[in-house]
């Protein structure tokens, strides 16, 4: 049986944000991978909640080793503790129209505090909210809206504060009782605090900077063996920036990975995960002028959890990555351990 606590404690084993790094040079959300694994073991639980409104709430402390916090070649290590509680709420209701009838609304709270105890540039406080409305239409079609906004504060390192609007919409479908797919849409806005936009020659501007990107999902989920879920997803983004200085953060993402959940026992779970993306940078050029910059980004995750009792849990994470550049100064491999202690009500 699938704990009922699983996806809000696979969830603190990949922390994310939905903000942007202190480096620029990957988001949190893609570093730590919480979405994706939140959103995979999501539709393992197919079934709409009961009535009555449903808490969700967690508390978890975390704790591991980062071997390359900054994403350069010099690979500067450091110990890392996260501090993570959710609160959350979902209820199901009926409107009474014929398409708008069997419906869920869900609305959750995050807050995330992880310190570097040396690269204090790196540590970070997240308050997040989250607002997600679903609707089962005619036979076994879902129709999805999300609202997100995020409060995302670098201590240490002012300029990479800032603010995140996102929504997004989603579509899935059921086409039988172990496989289904989703298409997705999303537009991301984030205004930072502290950091000025930069003219074509470098100066700063009067206006802070401010990032738009446009999102596009597609997934397909197959359930094997009734234990396993295997998920193959594929997203490509753009992002644009007005910041003009070679336009260093206009970019278009793609990425394809792959996903395994497994359940071992009624207490013991383990996820798998593979990704690759490539980034093309539209005109920001290499060091040397010679060419436009393109990186090819390459991640493994796994990740087990073990259940000691139904609300209190421990976790096991490792992560590694890589990234090849045309930019020399740009590539660079990380590594991620972790051990955590979760609790649940």
């Amino acid at each position: 049986m699938r704990s009922k606590f699983l996806p809000a404690i696979l969830g603190v084993l990949f922390f994310g944000l939905t903000a942007c790094s202190a480096d620029e040079k990957l988001e949190p959300a893609e570093r730590y991978n919480m979405q994706t694994v939140e959103s995979v073991i999501q539709a393992y639980a197919r079934e709409y909640p009961t009535e009555k409104p449903k808490l969700n709430s967690s508390i978890s402390q975390n704790m591991g080793y980062d071997n390359n916090v900054n994403l350069n070649s010099s690979k500067e290590g450091d110990v890392f503790f996260e501090t993570r509680f959710k609160f959350g709420i979902e209820k199901p209701f009926y409107l009474g129209f014929a398409l708008w009838q069997d419906m869920k609304l869900k609305l959750d709270y995050n807050f995330n505090f992880i310190a570097y105890p040396e690269i204090t540039d790196a540590s970070m406080i997240n308050n997040n909210f989250n607002f997600n409305l679903q609707n089962r239409l005619v036979g076994k079609n879902i129709l999805e809206f999300n609202y997100n906004f995020g409060l995302i504060d670098y201590p240490k390192y002012g300029p990479g504060s800032h603010r995140a609007n996102r929504v997004s919409l989603g579509f899935k479908n059921y086409l039988t009782s172990k496989f289904y797919g989703r298409l997705g849409y999303g537009y991301l806005h984030k205004k930072y605090d502290d950091r000025k936009a930069r003219y074509a020659n470098g100066t700063e501007s009067g206006s802070e900077r401010t990032d738009h990107r446009h999102i596009a999902e597609l997934e397909a989920g197959y359930y094997l063996w009734e234990k396993t879920l295997l998920k193959l997803r594929g997203q490509y983004y753009i992002n644009d920036s007005n910041d003009s200085y070679y336009d260093y953060y206009d970019y278009s993402s793609h990425k394809i990975s792959l996903t395994a959940i497994h359940i071992f026992s009624e207490k013991f779970f383990g996820l798998l995960s593979f990704a690759q993306a490539f980034k093309d940078y539209g005109h920001r050029t290499t060091f040397d002028n010679s060419r436009v910059q393109e990186d090819e980004m390459f991640t493994i995750n796994t990740a087990f959890l073990y259940d000691f009792t139904p609300s209190t849990s421990i976790s096991l994470n490792l992560t590694y990555r890589e990234n090849d550049s045309n930019e020399p100064r740009d590539e660079y491999t990380e590594t991620i351990f972790s051990v955590g202690l979760h609790y649940s009500f």
